[in-house]
């Protein structure tokens, strides 16, 4: 089995439609948290894997699904492979922005129907520093007691530097993506020990961001 390690707003569905594009490979939802797929984290095969949150392995907070015990969890994690996606923060913060502006006007997609590209509204672009700055601080803060609770020593040791560690910017460059380079594929087959293929997303952006005025 292996996990996506990672936390909202760093393209974790993209990777996980990238990672299905695969036939010897099928990622879940977040079967730790309150998903649509109905897939018990024990029974995953060996080509098999999940999205875990950072927010997942905090005991008791409100992203862990009940009944998993969460010291169980993090070890089956960390005795097998690991993709770490990260994202920066302020960019997550501002993807984080126009996704709840959107939704508080109900014109946010559902996942399970994120087939079309939807417009955003302009407006929802105008980010206040604080705003933003107050995200940041709740991702920082998640992604803390995450990897706190994932084990400190375990993160930072041996264990750590068998994971595969990516970055959002490095995997679409904050543009849409439908295909990805073949070495760039190579790199995902290899560490999951699959034969090499292009691997190709289904999913659309919400939107594009502009990051200078």
């Amino acid at each position: 089995m292996f996990t996506i390690l990672t936390d909202s707003r760093c393209g974790s569905h993209m990777l996980q439609s990238l990672l299905n594009s695969h036939p010897h490979l099928h990622c879940y939802d977040e079967i730790l948290g309150n998903c649509k797929d109905d897939k018990n984290f024990f029974e995953l095969g060996e080509r098999e894997g999940c999205l875990v949150s950072y927010g997942n392995l905090i005991p008791g907070g409100r992203w862990a699904k009940h009944g998993y015990d969460i010291p169980e969890v993090i070890d089956r994690i960390t005795r097998n492979p690991v993709i770490h996606l990260e994202r920066g923060m302020e960019e997550r913060a501002k993807s984080q922005l126009v996704h709840a502006r959107v939704a508080r006007r109900k014109r946010i997609f559902k996942r399970a129907n994120l087939f079309e590209p939807i417009d955003v509204d302009p407006k929802y672009e105008n980010f206040n520093p604080d705003e933003i700055k107050r995200a940041c601080e709740v991702f920082e803060k998640r992604k803390r007691e995450g990897l706190a609770a994932l084990d400190e020593h375990a993160y930072k040791g041996p264990m750590a530097a068998r994971w595969l560690h990516v970055r959002y910017e490095w995997l679409c460059g904050n543009n849409e993506l439908k295909e990805l380079s073949h070495w760039k594929s190579k790199l995902f087959c290899e560490y999951l020990e699959v034969p090499v293929t292009k691997l190709s997303c289904s999913l659309y952006k919400i939107r594009k961001y502009v990051t200078s005025n």
